[in-house]
């Protein structure tokens, strides 16, 4: 996942959910719609996926999360297939949890068992 860092929470909390938002659009895009002939990256859901992910992994701080990031990390985490990417998502929840004392282990389970 690529490393992205902001300088304050509130920056941190708006890319991740304007990517979340464009992954959940993208995914559920009417099939006869037609994707734009631009080569941008936007326009993947693999893109987006990685964009929350990263965002969520580089976020190390206790008071720059909000459950919606945590949700949003949910569901990007939903996509990822590979093996390492689906640890380092499990490590940052279990992280959150640590560091927010949110109880999410409930989640943290039933992703663990996807």
């Amino acid at each position: 996942f690529p490393t992205l860092v902001f300088s304050s929470g509130a920056a941190a909390l708006a890319n991740q959910l304007y990517h979340t938002g464009m992954l959940l659009l993208l995914q559920h895009k009417p099939r006869f719609m037609d994707r734009p002939h631009s080569q941008s990256p936007s326009g993947s859901t693999l893109w987006h996926v990685h964009r929350v992910c990263g965002i969520a992994l580089s976020n190390d701080r206790w008071d720059y999360w909000d459950p919606s990031l945590v949700a949003s990390l949910l569901v990007a985490a939903k996509t990822v297939t590979h093996e390492s990417q689906h640890k380092a998502i499990l490590d940052t929840l279990e992280n959150v949890q640590r560091l927010t004392g949110w109880n999410i282990a409930y989640h943290v389970d039933q992703l663990a068992l996807e």
